[in-house]
């Protein structure tokens, strides 16, 4: 954000990234409601356990495996558009 201000280049290069960023987030949270209710739904005796602890594996699943791959989107972010930009126009 800060280097966006000194050239629109690092903000062009930074939005492939924010955006899987935001989407795995976005997503990350939405799990989380549905572990949410899949517990509650477990602990009130649900007619559907396997269905609920389903969820609660893919869950756990996108937590472990999916959102750790946000930190290195932020590195690549924050890299900045120099090496992408380097070469000519010509040259793509």
């Amino acid at each position: 954000m800060q280097n966006a201000a000194k050239n629109y280049d690092h903000a062009g290069a930074a939005s492939y990234d924010i955006l899987n960023i935001f989407g795995t987030v976005t997503l990350a949270w939405m799990w989380a409601q549905m572990a949410k209710l899949s517990l509650a739904k477990l602990k009130a005796g649900t007619e559907k356990p396997d269905f609920y602890k389903r969820k609660l594996t893919l869950a756990r699943y996108w937590m472990e495996r999916e959102v750790p791959m946000t930190a290195g989107w932020v590195e690549r972010a924050k890299a900045g558009a120099d090496g992408l930009m380097e070469l000519d126009a010509i040259n793509f």
